[in-house]
């Protein structure tokens, strides 16, 4: 069996149980996040082909230029795509860019049956590629784990609908409010794995956000060289520039098990709490000793 899938806390991991059947779009959306942090500005995408209850092949997005999720699926499954139903976390595309369209290897390769967890709503999209898995006879079943595809990709829809990065404010904190550095040690091995991972998952990741707010007032700049993931490595005082521009969607918050001592982090002064006043869809995640909560600003919250 496969597991069954939950997004965690502030982040596009997901955590997977066990359950009762086999759960192959929970398998797409596990492959998807893998990709996460090297496709941009294309979607992270993930697909498996199941045959006579068997996966015969599967895949997720290849950095742009390279093949979707759903070629890198029919290229591990050969022959045997044919007759197969496929699971795939993001409607496949029906038009040509790096890549010719995933939509039209499909047909081709005799696919029986689509399931796709969400409709892509880009212009170049926003239903063509449903549309001619249709046209070609291919059953297609929508909206399995549409809400766990959407947060997974929802810096690419941000990149989309609002022309900038979707912008995550990281840092840390004590339990006597005081700032602390990311890379302090009483964070704790899994928190700072957590953290290591997070970073993976940016197309770029600063410590502060005024040269680029200098230069790129608005992040478009950002978007249009691709950046769909900003992560801004600063406490609260230094993430007011961004907040105050509506430009601050979501932040992350490691809440150490320490009073007083550890390392301080840079540019301390002022109301550590200020961005974590007006947050919503806040939730928390225990990584050993160390807390991580999530948020959302009001401008932006996960579907």
């Amino acid at each position: 069996m496969w597991p069954g899938v939950a997004l965690l806390p502030g982040s596009s991991r997901l955590a997977m149980h066990w359950a009762d059947e086999m759960d192959y779009m929970a398998r797409a959306l596990q492959l998807a996040s893998r990709a996460l942090g090297t496709c941009s500005p294309n979607p992270a995408v993930g697909a498996v082909l199941v045959r006579d209850g068997q996966i015969v092949g599967e895949g997720a997005t290849r950095p742009p230029g390279e093949a979707h999720a759903e070629v890198v699926a029919l290229r591990a499954a050969g022959s045997l795509a044919r007759g197969s139903t496929l699971y795939v976390t993001l409607e496949p595309c029906a038009h040509y860019g790096r890549t010719p369209p995933c939509a039209d290897a499909l047909v081709a390769a005799g696919i029986a049956e689509a399931h796709i967890a969400m409709r892509d709503p880009s212009p170049w999209v926003d239903g063509h590629g449903a549309a001619a898995l249709e046209r070609a006879g291919i059953r297609v079943r929508r909206g399995s784990h549409e809400q766990a595809a959407r947060r997974l990709n929802e810096a690419y829809l941000c990149w989309l609908e609002r022309g900038r990065p979707l912008v995550t404010g990281l840092y840390a904190l004590g339990l006597d409010g005081q700032s602390r550095s990311l890379d302090d040690p009483s964070l704790g091995a899994a928190a700072h794995a957590e953290l290591v991972r997070l970073r993976a998952t940016a197309d770029r990741t600063v410590g502060a956000a005024d040269a680029i707010l200098a230069e790129d007032p608005e992040l478009t700049g950002l978007a249009a060289a691709g950046i769909t993931a900003l992560h801004v490595e600063a406490p609260p005082p230094a993430l007011d520039g961004l907040a105050s521009r509506g430009l601050l969607d979501r932040v992350l918050v490691f809440v150490a098990p320490t009073l007083g001592g550890g390392r301080p982090a840079p540019e301390t002064a002022g109301d550590q709490a200020g961005c974590l006043s007006a947050l919503q869809a806040v939730t928390f995640e225990r990584l050993d000793d160390t807390l991580l909560v999530s948020g959302y600003l009001p401008e932006i919250r996960p579907q």
